[in-house]
């Protein structure tokens, strides 16, 4: 009986010039953040918006429109209202749409596609214009609502006047989305300027959706639709609230959001939530906000890869108030600059004020310094002023600005200072005006940033009292508990009894639990009432127990290459304390790496998962490690690798006939790799990654030089697991990798006969006419 095995092959027809080498497995999502806007627009251009890619190169992107509302097109590239733009380039892009009839009205989304799907934007409604005298509509943006006691209040900004006098503008409204200035009502308004405000009264409960508009000669132009809630009674509503866009560094995303109405009640809480699913609540995984005003930053970190979506929230005694839900993809292999944010000013006196901020990420870089630096003009750097935090590594951090001048205006934002000199800023810039003399103030406090003793049961904590804020001190002490900024509603306060009149304290705090984090703040307070608190500081009480290195291993090294390694490791033991801090060092020096560069990982549990961006081509060598709370560090066994400029220039295609004792792996060089290639080959081994360190586990193939081979692995161990790569050697000697590392069984010694086993393994080749995906044949179940 004949047995007849298909492999299937999917052709991808891409009409450009670009090759693109694309392993489908390392392929992530559709791309996202796409968006059309009316940048510019008339019968003739559109501007379209990619954020990225989803982590696979653009296949096409465009701009599709209509007369009547858009679905999303299963085949946008084979419609004839669809504009076709092949530069994988991300960000924005002009479309051309030529014969829309002037004066009519359309409708418009943008689309991307890559290698996994196909992504597109909300719609955008506007009216075509075609005076022939290169006149364009006016260019408008539509201001956030607010809502008091039924009275509404929006208004916009005129960006360009699309060259020709705006000869109206104000918002439209309507119960419909879109409203536009014949199908809605509308307000006008006169005063100078690109901003101006508008006010909407007299409203009946329900829901509306407003548009700012501007005319000149070539037509109207409107900004962003924007909805929102009338309740009836008179009574409270729940907030009004906007969302912050989104920006994405390695698995950190930052956002937040904008309080533009709290109902006519008080904001009792505020900030972000989140989830895979759209529209999250407070039910969800959330982010709670203290920091005063309207505005507010918040940052989601420790992400796995995919696809989340976030909306801001605020609540009041009569509800919860969502701002837009956005949507935003953590991709695996990820950025690895430093996330730093000025997140508030707090405490603003005659002549000082509290800056917040947080490093959520370090992004690999040693950080030698973080602070804070202003001035009275924008933007200010550290050669204007600047004060660093006593608080080190990655998290929140405050400073307490002194020496003021009162009733000035000041900008501020937060910096670090990496161990290589580079100077960083973080964002937003964020400013502030200073009271007036005269009249008391909080205390100036200093919270010494490591404890004086640490026990597993007490710690003392050590204060410095800088101001008294203009009356006596009547208390001080320390605040501390398992949550940033502990005061007496999420902490434990014990004042400093009997009170000290010296400018520095000690208080001893007990009743701690051995081997836990926690934060400590010394605080003080005067005789008028006001509290003034130090920087959080935080100690890990001592482990009860015997304690020892943790014990990390490197499970993998894969994607080599100088724009991206990817080091993959796991923690075996924790050395008796819980672990700290977890990460891969690396160097050139074969010595010792634990002295070179550095990158924590987020990764969850045991393991650690760390992307090394950057890398010069070269030999590195590696190590993982784990750092627990008594202080100890482990380090796994030294590894090594290669970084090479050219390392997608080889591929591992598959592997074929696995038996008892042998398989076939082929590979491929392509003619681009970018020098002579001198040797080629296959490597393997029982663990990951194979490497030619091993000659026993190397097969050479017969000739040099690009094109495809194919090798015969032998003396196999039956029913084993193995790894195995194709490698290229080039004239300079390095040693470039084939990806992606495949993996096969050996049949058992004897074993049955089984149905054969396939796997699709990569995209082999991309030209103008297609693309080949390649299949590979595992096993052929133990029968030819």
């Amino acid at each position: 009986m004949k047995t007849k095995m298909f492999i299937c092959f999917t052709f991808v027809f891409i009409m450009a010039c670009n090759v693109f080498l694309v392993p489908l497995l390392h392929a992530t999502t559709a791309p996202t953040g796409v968006e059309v806007s009316v940048l510019a627009f008339s019968t003739r251009m559109i501007v379209g918006k990619v954020a990225t890619d989803g982590g696979s190169p653009l296949i096409v992107k465009g701009v599709c429109w209509s007369n009547t509302s858009l679905p999303n097109i299963s085949d946008p590239v084979n419609t004839d209202k669809c504009t076709k733009d092949y530069d994988p380039k991300i960000g924005e892009f002009r479309a051309d749409i030529i014969g829309l009839d002037p004066d009519s009205n359309y409708y418009f989304k943008a689309y991307a596609k890559n290698a996994v799907g196909l992504s597109w934007s909300s719609e955008f409604f506007s009216t075509a214009t075609g005076t022939g005298g290169g006149t364009l509509i006016p260019t408008v943006t539509t201001a956030s609502v607010t809502i008091t006691s039924g009275i509404v209040t929006t208004g916009g900004t005129v960006s360009s006047d699309g060259g020709a006098t705006v000869t109206a503008r104000g918002v439209c409204w309507s119960a419909s989305a879109n409203p536009t200035v014949t199908s809605g009502t509308k307000v006008s308004d006169s005063s100078p300027g690109g901003s101006f405000t508008s006010v909407i009264s007299g409203l009946s409960a329900g829901t509306y959706h407003v548009r700012a508009f501007a005319t000149n000669s070539a037509g109207t132009g409107y900004g962003e639709d924007k909805s929102f809630t009338i309740t009836s009674g008179g009574g409270a509503a729940a907030p009004t609230v906007i969302t912050a866009p989104v920006t994405i560094t390695s698995d950190v995303a930052t956002t937040g959001g904008t309080v533009s109405s709290d109902g006519g009640a008080t904001v009792t809480a505020r900030g972000i939530c989140w989830s895979i699913s759209a529209y999250p609540t407070v039910s969800d995984t959330k982010v709670a906000d203290s920091s005063p005003g309207g505005n507010f930053i918040s940052v989601i970190s420790g992400l796995s890869a995919g696809t989340y979506h976030v909306r801001a929230f605020a609540s009041n005694s009569a509800g919860t108030g969502y701002g837009e839900d956005k949507s935003f993809t953590i991709t695996s292999g990820g950025g690895t600059m430093p996330v730093l944010i000025t997140l508030s000013v707090t405490d603003v006196g005659s002549n000082r004020a509290t800056v917040k901020g947080n490093l959520a990420s370090d992004g690999g870089a040693i950080i030698a310094e973080k602070g804070v630096c202003w001035s009275e003009t924008a933007p200010p750097d550290i050669s204007d002023n600047r004060l660093k935090s006593t608080s080190s590594g990655s998290g929140e951090f405050s400073v307490t600005v002194t020496g003021l001048s009162s009733g000035k205006k000041y900008y501020v934002r937060t910096y670090i200072e990496t161990g290589a000199g580079e100077i960083l800023y973080g964002s937003p810039q964020l400013s502030f005006t200073t009271t007036n003399s005269g009249t008391p103030e909080s205390p100036i406090v200093t919270t010494t940033a490591t404890p004086i003793t640490v026990t597993h049961h007490s710690a003392i904590i050590e204060g410095t009292v800088l101001s008294d804020g203009g009356a006596a001190i009547s208390d001080l002490g320390v605040c501390w508990g398992l949550q940033y900024h502990p005061d007496s509603s999420n902490g434990t306060c014990v004042s400093d009894n009997p009170l000290e009149t010296e400018e520095n304290f000690e208080v001893e705090i007990s009743g701690l639990t051995p081997d836990t984090l926690y934060h400590v703040r010394a605080y003080a307070r005067n005789s008028a009432g006001k509290t003034g608190y130090g920087e959080d500081a935080r100690f890990y009480t001592e482990y009860s127990g015997a304690v020892s290195d943790p014990t990390v291993i490197i499970t993998s090294i894969s994607r080599v290459s100088s724009e991206q390694t990817v080091i993959r490791g796991k923690i075996t033991a924790n050395g008796g304390a819980s672990i700290s801090d977890k990460g891969i060092c690396w160097s050139k020096s074969p010595e010792d790496p634990m002295f070179g560069q550095r990158i924590s990982s987020n990764a969850g549990g045991d393991e650690i998962e760390a992307v090394i961006t950057g890398l010069e081509p070269g030999s590195y060598y590696v190590r993982a490690y784990a750092a627990n709370s008594a202080g100890n560090t482990g380090y796994s066994v030294k590894e090594y690798f290669i970084a090479s400029d050219t390392a997608e220039g080889v591929t591992t295609v598959g592997v074929s006939d696995v038996t008892e004792y042998s398989a076939k792996v082929s590979g491929n060089v392509a003619a681009d790799a970018g020098t002579v290639i001198v040797e080629k080959g296959v490597c393997w081994g029982e663990t990951s990654p194979a490497t030619i360190e091993n000659i026993d586990n190397t097969v050479k193939y017969s000739a040099s030089g690009a094109g495809s081979y194919e090798v015969t692995l032998t003396g196999l161990n039956p029913e084993t697991k193995y790894y195995v790569r194709a490698y290229a050697i080039n004239e300079k000697e390095e040693i470039l990798y084939g990806i992606p590392e495949l993996s096969f069984t050996t049949l058992p010694n004897g074993g049955p006969i089984t149905a054969p086993t396939v796997q699709l393994s990569a995209v082999a080749s991309v030209t103008s006419g297609g693309a080949a995906v390649l299949g590979q044949i595992i096993s052929n179940g133990g029968s030819p």
